[in-house]
């Protein structure tokens, strides 16, 4: 049984946006609830952590931003970071990009570009690589079967056997040390 997931955040109650800083409350299962995470946070509750609300209650922080906003990327985990690959920016629907986010020192940076821009791609991390599969070069269309591996030790690509035929828009996952690319 393969389940991806690109994303999981345990997020606590927060108040509506208003633009004034909110006291904190109690939420309606009795957690306290910070104010307007967009103006500041009143009624820290960590003395360490003035984001968080307490222990396994999770809540949203500003980290640092992409180095090129933009829509419609793969992401990848590789040895603790992230890869953001491809996607539409500056104009273009096909972007070779690939920004590495390390967590530990909250940057970004460029690495070695896609060898093909695209968008919709799928991206899955095993064994120290990262994965780029498959992807679309117009807005939503003209699909490519592609598969290409990203070294972060040497920052460079290689191809791989392409796909059987050309798809964009899926899901990829690693299990039991093979890529698995759903959809498209």
């Amino acid at each position: 049984l393969l389940i991806a997931i690109v994303a999981t955040a345990v997020v606590a109650n927060l108040a509506p946006a208003t633009g004034v800083a909110q006291s904190a409350s109690i939420a309606s299962d009795n957690r306290p609830r910070p104010g307007n995470p967009v103006t500041g946070w009143s009624g820290n509750f960590s003395s360490t952590d003035p984001y968080s609300a307490g222990p396994g209650k999770g809540a949203w922080i500003t980290k640092a931003g992409l180095i090129h906003s933009r829509s419609e990327v793969a992401v990848g985990e590789v040895n603790g970071k992230m890869y953001v690959l491809g996607g539409y920016a500056d104009g273009n629907v096909a972007q070779p990009l690939n920004e590495e986010y390390d967590p530990v020192t909250d940057t970004w940076r460029e690495r070695a570009p896609l060898p093909r821009g695209g968008n919709h791609i799928a991206a899955v991390g095993l064994g120290g690589k990262l994965y780029a599969i498959g992807g679309m070069t117009l807005q939503n269309a003209d699909a490519f079967a592609d598969v290409s591996a990203y070294d972060p030790a040497t920052d460079k690509w290689s191809s791989m056997a392409p796909l059987p035929q050309p798809l964009g828009s899926m899901a990829g996952g690693a299990v039991e040390g093979g890529i698995h690319a759903m959809g498209g």
